[in-house]
């Protein structure tokens, strides 16, 4: 466009040039052509307005679509949109606290109120077949690492312990272990015998077996 204001103006400014020239030699000579010399300068005038208005008009809009904030591509909201979500955080021993007696026996009083606490736990499985299946098991557990004698520890709480089945797949019955486990709180089961007990219930993040009753 601005190389079109150029031609349209500098053919104006020729037109009023020559316009002026033709006029002063007829004037001078009293030649005719006198008219179309002004009629040369009245259209060479009128196209140099017509072509600062066009440039004035032409800065105008510049200036206003320099000051309008850019559009948004949409590439931002998508790219959000694609974020992914964070994944669990690694797991750290140091998360994990140890218990003392007296801890342990507060928590096996009110597990619920020590939900999603993490704690090390030790015991031997007690149960781990068809009946568990094979992502949890029950266990007689304590705050402390017990070895066998005799094939007997003194492990004396009951409890249940949920895994997965890949985590648990080198767990068996008799096993003595040390679990990094999380509260989920009191569990309710029907035993063996006919009746329901309700024992403490924990998710094991980690699990280490360290000896066998057998």
């Amino acid at each position: 466009m601005l190389g079109l204001l150029w031609i349209y103006g500098l053919g104006s400014l020729l037109a009023v040039v020559f316009g002026h020239i033709g006029l002063s030699a007829s004037r001078r000579t009293h030649a005719a052509g006198t008219g179309l010399a002004i009629a040369g300068l009245i259209l060479g005038y009128a196209g140099l307005a017509v072509a600062v208005v066009l440039l004035g008009l032409g800065l105008l809009a510049g200036l206003v679509a320099s000051t309008e904030p850019p559009a948004s591509s949409g590439s931002t909201a998508a790219q959000v949109e694609q974020t992914p979500e964070p994944t669990k955080s690694a797991f750290r021993a140091a998360d994990y606290r140890p218990l003392t007696t007296r801890g342990f026996d507060k928590l096996v009083k009110d597990p619920d109120a020590y939900a999603d606490r993490q704690y090390v736990i030790y015991g031997e499985v007690r149960q781990f077949d068809a009946a568990t299946g094979n992502d949890r098991f029950l266990a007689n557990t304590g705050p402390v690492k017990l070895q066998a004698s005799s094939g007997y520890t003194d492990f004396e709480q009951n409890t249940e312990l949920r895994g997965t089945k890949s985590r648990l797949a080198d767990v068996v019955e008799g096993d003595l272990f040390q679990a990094y486990v999380t509260v989920i709180g009191s569990f309710s089961y029907e035993t063996q015998m006919g009746g329901s007990t309700t024992v403490p219930a924990f998710t094991i993040d980690r699990i280490k077996v360290y000896g066998s009753v057998k």
